[in-house]
């Protein structure tokens, strides 16, 4: 072909490029904010009145937007598919990403037409290896994908025409991604890969892709769609029940409704449906009671069979499509789609299509007759009774396109609630006790900061407490090198005062301030002297001006003169000039006590204006300041910002109005005191210990310790860190009450045509659909059998520090084998493998081998042996 080369490097640039857009959301958001104007006005055309569908109007808000100047932000999409969820009452985005929104705006037009240069490709192929009369034409996927999602490759598939679908065939498959042109042999209806081979991109690629076609040529030309030959998949029926569920076409009219129902990987029922003959259990309670992992075949009514799906979970749900109430819906796993679109004329029995039924568990002394009747014909599926057909477990070693990211907020666990609350019913019982401060201590990453939060919580809207609270963290860390922590401490809580005002209220809150300190008299002087100019320029005469004008000069002069004498009394008579000082002037100290002694009036004024109001049932508002990060400062600074906490609290003014909640390594602080006496040479140390203690019970009036997480604990917050985070299987089964896994499908499809669209699969996507959770219980207990080697003492912070790095050595990992052999799994042993080697490396400094009781021995793979070891130290930086 012409150009071929050039045209596949083009679609290979464009596949690289999508490819990053689709793993860096920032990515993403920057590119489709810088699209051309041309480009933008060209979409609008496409995407203008879409207001009936949901994902095509929202791309049109999108585009006038940016039209507008207005930049998109992933806050912004977030909030405008919030509100077309709560308006339409229906999620219409579920299975939208970013990518898939964006895909139109962020697609760049090749020099070509992409999917007319790869048909061209396929018919050359056809004829070059001479299957004419043996392939149909060949299917292609460009860069809109399968399902108008939006993808970041082009696949085509040339397969003997005697198959109804290409999903059914041996395919002679040809993708070109990120690394290139792959070309394959696929059992898709097997699923699986036979042959592959990576093209290089040279002159003579054409050439090898045939070379590569003439031997797979074969296979294809003998997969004829007999029945007799028996290529059916197995769906295992050994203890999982299989039904037939009918979405009827009394009540699903449209075809649109059944896309949506494709799309969000559900089935429906009315929770008003009956039993069907004298069952005394009726069809919804068939739906209903049906446990993860039973199987189905969906129908629309008797018009055509839709697919076979596997319950997902055992939660029930409002179907909320329709105004009409009572729908239920289920989630499911889709397995494969009818391979015919043909309407059912056999012979009827309540779970055939045909029968007016919603809801029918097919007897097992029947799966022949199904086998006969429905699915070898409508599926090319046999039931088989010799096993089950298991939740599929997402596959370890593929990398996700999740993007890895562990919030470090979970749900409260550990009693932290109930020592939350113990610890705030402590606070609000101190009153006016000299030195008003408490500790939290534990090492770093421990949940200090945690523990405090929750006690916010805890005191917002309590109405049992009985004073009023207002909240500030004093950062001790930030400015541990400036002079004195006072200015800081000050600065912050003048910060904390002013809140989130606009600027009209920080104006209006510096004056009320500034009058707190300096009082009302200075402000009334300026402004009458000022009223009085104004009224002596404006409405005074002149000749009064003038007798005015006198008059002021006869006092000034009489002052001057009596200020004069008391000068020169001043100035030559000391012994009355001491005197008089004596009597008159305070004994103050101020300079000598300098700027601290002023900052702490500065603040007790500050923190009693703020503190004024108070809700009515309260005694009074108090402030809670938190202390953070003070065992990040210097030993020096630890000790002095400390010192100066304590003096504050000793202030009878500031006592009554704030307690300080001090967050702080226990060992950090020992040694920080040690460092403040270190001219004594404590060399006792009983007496040394004694003298530490006795300093700390001066520094904190009650205090509380976070000890050291076992291994049950540990535990705990890995599975809240991982639930909290979507990235862990789950799946309940009433019936076992076991844990089974379940991976949610790839889904949704845009609103382009009035033909259903199927999950669809190929090599890339079938990985990433298997991956969207991709943490197995399996791995849950690894990273907790080695959370013990991170450290002698595990904080939760090391936990989800070493959750993120196994994620990401996995993602990575699977990554690189792909590149290198077009294989993305990872065995079970090597995803062991690495939870230990990065819990051990994470707890080890220096030259890093695998050396030792390392199980080295589970990396089998010889392109992982390899680079493992350099893995390792990518993910483990310190």
């Amino acid at each position: 072909m012409e150009n071929f080369q050039s045209k596949i490097t083009e679609i290979k640039d464009e596949a690289g490029r999508l490819y990053r857009l689709k793993l860096s959301d920032d990515l993403l958001f920057t590119e489709a904010n810088n699209v051309s104007k041309n480009k933008l006005d060209e979409l609008l055309q496409t995407y203008a009145g879409s207001k009936g569908k949901p994902v095509n109007f929202m791309r049109e808000r999108i585009i006038r937007m940016l039209l507008e100047g207005k930049r998109v932000t992933k806050e912004m999409l977030d909030t405008m598919i919030e509100q077309d969820h709560n308006a339409a009452d229906k999620n219409s985005f579920q299975a939208w990403g970013y990518f898939s929104i964006l895909f139109p705006i962020v697609s760049k037009d090749l020099s070509f037409n992409v999917k007319e240069f790869m048909r061209d490709f396929g018919q050359e192929l056809i004829t070059k290896l001479d299957l004419k009369e043996h392939v149909a034409k060949p299917f292609v996927v460009d860069f809109k994908g399968p399902r108008n999602f939006g993808s970041d490759n082009v696949w085509m598939a040339i397969y003997n025409k005697s198959n109804p679908k290409h999903t059914t065939a041996i395919q002679f498959f040809i993708q070109i991604d990120y690394r290139g042109l792959i070309v394959h042999l696929y059992d898709r209806l097997k699923d699986h890969f036979i042959s592959s081979r990576k093209i290089e991109i040279d002159l003579e690629m054409e050439k090898q892709v045939e070379i590569f076609g003439k031997i797979v040529k074969d296979k294809v030309i003998a997969d004829r769609n007999e029945e007799s030959e028996g290529r059916y998949r197995e769906l295992g029926v050994k203890t999982n029940k299989i039904f037939k569920i009918s979405h009827g076409t009394e009540f699903f009219q449209t075809a649109e409704e059944i896309q949506y129902c494709i799309d969000q990987n559900i089935v429906v029922v009315h929770e008003a449906t009956r039993s069907k003959g004298k069952p005394a259990t009726t069809q919804y309670e068939n739906f209903q009671k049906a446990k993860a992992g039973d199987l189905f075949y969906l129908c629309w009514g008797n018009s055509r069979f839709l697919l076979i799906g596997q319950f997902a979970d055992d939660k029930i749900e409002d179907y909320k499509y329709t105004t009409d109430t009572g729908w239920k819906k289920r989630k499911y796993r889709f397995l494969y789609d009818a391979v015919s679109d043909q309407s059912f004329a056999g012979s009827s029995k309540w779970w055939t299509p045909n029968n007016p039924s919603t809801c029918i568990q097919i007897p097992k002394n029947e799966y022949e007759l199904a086998n006969d009747l429905i699915f070898r014909h409508y599926f090319m599926v046999e039931l088989k009774t010799d096993f089950d057909t298991e939740l599929l477990l997402p596959k370890l070693g593929a990398a996700s396109r999740q993007k890895i990211s562990i919030d470090e907020y979970v749900e409260p666990k550990l009693e932290v609630n109930l020592i939350a609350r113990e610890l705030t019913g402590i606070i609000d019982n101190l009153d006016k006790n000299k030195g008003q401060m408490i500790g939290i201590f534990g090492s770093w990453g421990r949940g200090k900061t945690f523990l405090y939060g929750q006690m916010r919580d805890y005191i917002k809207g309590n109405k049992e407490l009985h004073f009023d609270y207002e909240h500030f963290t004093f950062n001790a860390w930030k400015y541990q090198e400036t002079e004195t922590v006072w200015a800081h401490l000050y600065d912050s809580l003048l910060e904390g005062y002013m809140g989130n005002a606009n600027r009209f209220g920080r104006f209006w809150k510096t004056i009320r301030l500034n009058i707190a300190r300096k009082g009302w008299w200075p402000l009334f002087g300026s402004v009458g002297s000022l009223l009085v100019t104004i009224c002596l320029t404006y409405f005074v005469s002149t000749s009064l001006k003038l007798e005015i004008a006198q008059w002021l000069v006869g006092i000034f002069g009489s002052v001057i003169g009596v200020v004069q004498a008391i000068y020169i009394y001043w100035r030559f008579y000391q012994p009355l000039k001491s005197t008089l000082l004596l009597y008159i002037s305070q004994h103050n100290y101020q300079e000598v006590l300098g700027l601290q002694s002023s900052i702490q009036q500065e603040l007790t004024v500050l923190v009693k204006l703020w503190l004024k109001n108070h809700e009515a049932n309260k005694e009074r508002k108090r402030l809670l300041l938190f202390v953070d990060d003070l065992d990040r400062c210097q030993e020096e600074k630890i000790i002095s910002v400390l010192d100066a906490l304590r003096v504050m609290l000793d202030n009878p003014e500031l006592v009554e109005c704030i307690i300080v909640l001090v967050a702080v390594d226990e060992q950090l602080l020992n040694r920080a005191i040690h460092f403040k006496y270190r001219n004594f040479k404590l060399n006792d140390q009983p007496y040394a210990k004694n003298l530490v203690e006795e300093y700390m019970d001066k520094l904190f009036i009650a205090g509380i310790k976070l000890p050291k997480l076992n291994p049950v604990e540990q535990g705990v917050i890995l599975r809240n860190y991982a639930i909290n985070n979507e990235i862990l299987e789950r799946v309940t089964s009433k019936e076992t009450d076991e844990t089974t896994t379940v991976v949610e499908p790839i889904s949704a499809a845009e609103e382009t045509t009035e033909e259903l669209i199927f999950p669809e699969a190929n090599p890339r996507e079938y990985i990433e659909s298997q991956s969207e959770y991709f943490l197995l219980e399996k791995e849950m207990e690894w990273l907790n059998t080695y959370a013990d080697k991170l450290s002698p003492s595990v904080t939760p912070r090391q936990l989800r520090i070493y959750m993120y790095r196994y994620l990401l050595a996995k993602n990575i990992a699977s990554d690189y084998l792909w590149q290198r052999t077009g294989e993305s799994q990872l065995s079970d042993d090597y995803c062991e493998f690495l939870a230990e080697a990065i819990a051990r490396r994470s707890n080890q400094s220096g030259f890093f081998g695998f050396q030792g009781d390392y199980h080295f021995d589970k990396v089998q793979n010889p392109t992982l042996k390899a680079f493992t070891g350099k893995l390792v130290e990518i993910v483990v930086p310190y």
